[in-house]
């Protein structure tokens, strides 16, 4: 997802939810340089709180192969660490991995 359809998906959360909306950042060895600024900078000027969330994507076999499913992969763990991490702060139990269907 490039980052203006992420500035569009956080400008929806905070219509949608107001303050209660966070805009995350998941921070990696694979995160492009300047990138965590630029989201940092979009996230100020739409007035949505921003965190960050350290991943460890590279980790990932799967990414590693650089095959075509690569984004899938590369997407799928930052997204199941924050919905962990989400759970955690509302106080629910651990969350494990989905299964998630790997496309054709």
């Amino acid at each position: 997802m490039c980052i203006r359809d992420r500035a569009v998906v956080a400008q929806a959360a905070f219509l949608a939810l107001g303050d209660q909306a966070v805009a995350v950042t998941g921070v990696s060895a694979s995160l492009a340089s300047g990138e965590l600024e630029v989201a940092q900078r979009i996230a100020r000027a739409l007035g949505i709180r921003h965190e960050t969330l350290l991943t460890d994507d590279l980790a990932d076999p799967n990414l590693l192969k650089n095959a075509p499913l690569r984004c899938f992969h590369c997407k799928t763990a930052p997204y199941v660490k924050l919905a962990a991490e989400a759970a955690r702060r509302r106080g629910a139990g651990p969350v494990e991995k989905p299964p998630l269907p790997i496309p054709p």
